[in-house]
């Protein structure tokens, strides 16, 4: 058994949006479907901006979905480890991390980085699929996805620096991505995003991007939505179609940059791995099916994304 790092998830919306718990449910992730082998997942404050055409106060959605979070962690204490370090990952078998996603929770704010860090968030993506104070999301419209970032987005980089939490650059436009690399000084995520030069999603990254990623010494996590892994009427996810995407990204960014982020319970349609139990089943494709040493797969899966979470 490999072990498996998921660098996101929406399960956390899920569960406080249609209720359930974390220990089991029917969703593609729960503690049950990855009691088989060690683990590390990124459970995401998932903040959509507009719901039925009105928008929601970020501040608002995610201390409820806060109050989600510590109650189900708490309740799982002795099975789920939120871990800040190396260390603790390597003294428990089922770890997880908290991330953003939506940068409006922190108001323009470079102060509330830093509370946030203190609930053990990890990570976070400067907007979701709406502009707000910060930047621009990817779009289809091509003038959209020249703009840069605003000055409150370099502000909140800065901040997120300081404290090390990492940035996320999925969901961002290509002008963005090009001003965030650009003033990085540590390394740069996509959490869950693809190959544009495979399925031409604007969501997806270029080769160019992905080189870009690399070389702040970051990692581009596999998103498992369909239309984002293959173009076409009924885009399917398939291991073969995953694996390709894997496997360019390795060519265009190199070994240290493959990681695995999944969008579990934020993704629907047709997607192999259905839920996070068959993550051995993707590995074991890879096995047959590449020439990719253990090595190298070891880093897709976990290695990779531990490294940047806490050795950077």
């Amino acid at each position: 058994m490999k072990d498996i790092v998921l660098l996101h998830t929406d399960t956390l919306f899920r569960l406080e949006r249609e209720g359930g718990k974390l220990n089991h449910n029917s969703y593609a992730l729960s503690l049950e479907k990855l009691q088989n082998f060690k683990s590390l997942t990124a459970f995401a404050f998932f903040i959509p901006l507009f719901e039925e055409g009105k928008k929601v106060h970020p501040r608002e959605q995610i201390e409820s979905m806060r109050k989600v979070q510590v109650r189900e962690f708490e309740e799982n204490q002795e099975r789920l480890f939120l871990i800040e370090s190396l260390r603790g990952y390597e003294q428990h078998q089922t770890n997880a991390i908290l991330s953003i996603e939506e940068g409006a929770v922190f108001e323009g704010n470079p102060q509330m980085v830093s509370y946030y860090r203190q609930w053990g968030v990890h990570m976070a993506t400067l907007t979701w699929n709406f502009e707000n104070d910060l930047a621009y999301p990817q779009s289809f419209d091509k003038n959209l996805m020249k703009l840069g970032l605003k000055k409150k987005g370099f502000e909140i980089i800065e901040a997120m620096e300081a404290e090390k939490m990492l940035l996320d650059v999925s969901h961002l436009n290509d002008g963005g991505i090009s001003d965030a690399l650009q003033c990085a000084r540590r390394p740069v995520i996509a959490s869950h995003s693809n190959c544009r030069s495979l399925c031409a999603h604007s969501r997806n990254l270029s080769d160019e991007q992905i080189r870009g990623i690399a070389d702040t010494g970051g990692v581009v996590g596999l998103n498992f939505l369909p239309s984002f892994v293959e173009e076409g009427e009924n885009p399917r996810t398939t291991y073969n179609g995953l694996t390709q995407h894997l496997l360019h990204l390795y060519q265009t960014g190199g070994e240290d940059v493959v990681a695995m982020g999944s969008d579990f319970d934020g993704i629907e349609g047709d997607v192999e791995p259905a839920d996070v139990s068959q993550m051995q089943n993707f590995v074991d494709f890879i096995q047959k099916n590449t020439t990719l040493s253990e090595r190298i797969i070891d880093k897709a899966f976990s290695l990779n994304a531990l490294r940047v979470l806490f050795q950077s």
